[in-house]
């Protein structure tokens, strides 16, 4: 190793360790860049740190820990599919929500539904961020569209989100979030580009888990991937007059739910990086006539299966 990377290493390491008593978040991160390096490497700049026992243990611990994704829906029948195949679980139960931690196709993971609503998907996104030092989190689930070319079983892969219920006018601009003067949150790139790759695959042999039967009864033909934007409120928007207001308003949204942009505010703030994506179950207005129980169980779980398969391979 020649002096420049010699020095280059330890004043990165350096600058990490000095904040080891108070870590900011942010700090988290820097470790994680450090992953690849080899073993035999770190413990050489550790020892030329001459780190104490405590610090050099900690940072060796922290940069070749498993990476820990934690994948959240609002309702268990969207997850139901990935729980079965969860393997080595332990169950833990906070804020009367159940946390399921284990391996899931060779990954540590922890999965959590919320239940309905930004108040109880915010809260379990905390917490799950707190509680589990998730590197990612990964939110799925069904949607209504918005766009008019969306049909039922496509998946959305989110690109920015946004609440179409925030109004604080005339002290801030409508949808704009108090304070953090940001009206839109944009999912983490590399992560969307690596979750859209998984949904195409899927999508590509999606009759290799869903029944010709199950879809012919719900609507389901040749079903598409599409990367945009979606709005999330504390309302089910099933008529028209819900729809007009967002696409006259949110012009980029092509699809509406009741968590997503809570959760992707809650990422932005703690720096995690997030994603997320729906699967279209009705076309979000007064004509959508689809079984939502009955999509939600033989369907949206059967859908997080097979894209988090390829995800996570």
């Amino acid at each position: 190793m020649g002096r420049e990377s010699w020095s280059v290493a330890i004043l990165n390491l350096e600058t990490i360790l000095s904040h080891y008593i108070l870590i900011p978040h942010s700090y988290f991160h820097a470790f994680k860049e450090h992953r690849n390096a080899s073993l035999k490497r770190l413990v050489e700049v550790l020892v030329h740190l001459k780190l104490n026992l405590k610090k050099a243990t900690f940072a060796i611990q922290y940069l070749y820990k498993p990476k820990m994704i934690g994948i959240m829906s609002a309702m268990r029948e969207e997850i139901q599919a990935l729980l079965n195949h969860l393997e080595h679980t332990e169950q833990y139960t906070k804020g009367k929500r159940d946390y399921y931690k284990g391996i899931l196709f060779g990954k540590e993971a922890v999965l959590v539904f919320s239940r309905w609503g930004k108040v109880a998907s915010a809260t379990t996104a905390t917490q799950l961020i707190n509680d589990f030092d998730v590197d990612e989190l990964i939110f799925t689930g069904v949607a209504g569209a918005i766009r008019p070319d969306l049909n039922i079983g496509d998946t959305v892969i989110g690109k920015q989100l946004v609440q179409h219920d925030m109004d604080a006018s005339p002290l801030y601009d409508i949808f704009e979030i108090p304070l953090l003067h940001k009206t839109f949150f944009e999912t983490h790139q590399d992560k969307r580009k690596q979750l859209t790759n998984a949904c195409q695959l899927f999508i590509k042999n999606y009759t290799d888990v869903i029944s010709k039967n199950e879809a012919r009864n719900l609507q389901i033909t040749d079903p598409k991937v599409v990367i945009g934007d979606i709005t999330s409120g504390d309302q089910f928007i099933s008529k028209q007059s819900q729809v007009s207001f967002i696409t006259t308003h949110l012009e980029s949204v092509v699809c509406a739910e009741m968590e997503g942009a809570a959760v992707a505010q809650v990422c932005y703030e703690y720096e995690v990086p997030f994603s997320i994506m729906r699967v279209i179950s009705d076309k979000a207005n007064s004509d959508a006539h689809v079984d939502f129980p009955l999509f939600v169980e033989q369907i949206a779980s059967k859908y997080a299966y097979g894209i988090f398969k390829n995800y996570f391979q």
